[in-house]
């Protein structure tokens, strides 16, 4: 059985090109109901975003480096058929393209489940 995962600290690479970088936010499961923030102080300040979130360019690889993404979401479970839930967060690009996938499923119907994401855009050259 997979063990649940709930949050995330890791690295997302990038260059020094001009070439944007998008992200795209998934919440669910099926049937589920979620609330997100994600903050990269001075390029993106998104709160109480419900669902999810279309892939959106945020800005180029250049003004990444050294930044922080941070994503916080709750979701509730609202759904009959499941206490699943997940979060997917993709990132397109940097370097390559990355997506970060979270679990868990709750106790009993009407629960709520954290999730907290802290991504750091970084340069290895």
């Amino acid at each position: 059985m997979n063990k649940e995962r709930t949050a995330l600290d890791t690295l997302y690479f990038v260059n020094d090109s001009n070439k944007k970088v998008s992200l795209e936010v998934i919440t669910g499961g099926l049937g589920q109901t979620s609330t997100f923030d994600a903050k990269i102080d001075g390029i993106l300040d998104l709160q109480k975003i419900n669902g999810n979130l279309p892939p959106t360019i945020i800005t180029d690889n250049k003004s990444l480096k050294g930044k922080v993404l941070i994503l916080s979401c709750t979701i509730t479970d609202t759904s009959k058929d499941t206490n699943y839930t997940e979060l997917r967060i993709r990132l397109n690009g940097g370097i390559m393209f990355l997506e970060y996938p979270l679990f868990a499923n709750v106790e009993k119907e009407g629960d709520t489940v954290n999730y907290r994401c802290v991504i750091r855009f970084f340069n290895p050259s």
